[in-house]
Parts: structure tokens; sequence; C-alpha cells
């Protein structure tokens, strides 16, 4: 869901709602809110099925279709904020056997911080956010990288965000 504050976005500034296919419903949806001559806003939200999950990597290429497709269409005046729960592993990418930097291979998505060998979400996530010119701003900065749930039994994760 996506919250509004009433007295900073009137009604009329919401232009159009986006909802994923019901498959995907109550996993991701996104607004674009203009206000001529101040902003034109995309803030969009997503839930990514962690690997836990049955059928995760039908799930999250699926929502990665559909984000792939929102931002496709967006006029290039709007600017995207992509909020997510990625339940992804990035930073680190696999090349001829080797762990490399996705930084160092070239990718600005994601940044040096708390690198990570990456997963099946991770690969989906930096190549969306390559194709689209995003970053993933919690990977370039040591205070906002790193687990973001602590569990029981001294267990943590991470979530990459943009």
């Amino acid at each position: 869901a996506i919250a509004l504050d009433k007295h900073r976005f009137r009604k009329r500034a919401v232009k159009e709602v986006f909802l994923p296919p019901p498959e995907l419903q109550g996993r991701a949806g996104a607004l674009r809110i203009v206000q001529r001559g101040l902003y034109d806003l995309a803030p969009i939200v997503a839930y990514v099925p962690p690997s836990s999950v049955g059928g995760f990597k039908q799930q999250s290429i699926a929502l990665a279709k559909w984000l792939h497709t929102l931002l496709s269409q967006l006029p290039c005046r709007t600017v995207p904020i992509l909020c997510l729960d990625g339940n992804a592993h990035l930073g680190l990418q696999k090349v001829e056997g080797y762990w490399c930097s996705s930084a160092y291979l070239g990718s600005l998505a994601v940044g040096p911080c708390s690198m990570e060998k990456e997963d099946h979400n991770g690969t989906v996530l930096r190549l969306l956010c390559e194709k689209h010119h995003l970053s993933l701003m919690n990977t370039w900065f040591d205070r906002a990288s790193g687990p973001t749930w602590f569990g029981g039994r001294n267990s943590s994760g991470g979530i990459a965000s943009g």
C-alpha cells in the first residue's frame, strides 16, 4: 500500500494507479503523482518473495517483468521511486568461476557496501535496475547496507532496496 498525506498531495494530483496482474496482487503497486511545474513522481512498492517460498523464482521473474513494463511506460519526466523488499543478495557476481564485484564489472546499480554472493533474486533485481538506470541506494552507504532483519539463534538477513 502507498499512503499519501492529504495535505501535501491532493486527490487530483494522482494521475494514474498501476496494479499488477491478479497473481501478483499484494506484492506490488504504484501511483503516478503530478503537480504541474513542481513534480512528476511514481512511487512504486514491491515485495519479492524469499527463496524459502515455493515457486519463488517464477514469482520474482513475473514481478520483475511487471516492474519493467511499468518503468518502460512512464514518461521520461517521471521520477520512479522504487521501494522494495528485494529478499536479495548482491554485490558479487560469479564470472568464469571467480566472484567479482558488480561495481568493478561496471554496474552502477549496485554499490560497494556489504557485498554478498549474488543469488537468483539479486540477479533479477540487478538486471532490472541496470536496464532502467536505477541504483540500489542501500548498497552505496555503509550505514544503509547490511542485514535488515534479525531473527532467533543469531540469524540475520539483508534486503536490497532501491
